[in-house]
């Protein structure tokens, strides 16, 4: 679960960097 939790982090930062 832990993993799963990382990806979305990574994932939220990924898109926030490519909206700005």
């Amino acid at each position: 679960m832990g993993g799963v939790l990382f990806l979305y982090f990574f994932y939220f930062i990924l898109v926030s960097r490519v909206t700005i």
